[in-house]
């Protein structure tokens, strides 16, 4: 699995939105789980492993996230001719 890190909560609700509305009405997932079998809030967000692969959802995030301009964190350091990490301007 892999994990997207961005500098604002924003930018990540942002993104967790936009897949949650492509997997209910482009692609017409229903949740993996209801909330009284995840026994917590969350369970809108979820989608059943046999439903997509993990490969399949990582390349949707990468689209969307492309599609909705949203930069990562590592997207947004760049190592310096001398090694140096600094941070890329918006």
């Amino acid at each position: 699995m892999r994990t997207w890190s961005f500098a604002v909560g924003r930018d990540a609700y942002t993104l967790e939105q936009a897949t949650v509305r492509h997997l209910r009405d482009q692609l017409h997932l229903p949740p993996g789980y209801t909330r009284a079998q995840l026994g917590v809030d969350g369970a809108t967000e979820t989608v059943a492993a046999a439903d997509m692969s993990v490969a399949a959802f990582c390349v949707l995030i990468d689209q969307l996230r492309s599609r909705l301009q949203l930069t990562t964190l590592d997207e947004r350091l760049s190592l310096e001719p001398d090694g140096q990490t600094r941070q890329v301007p918006e």
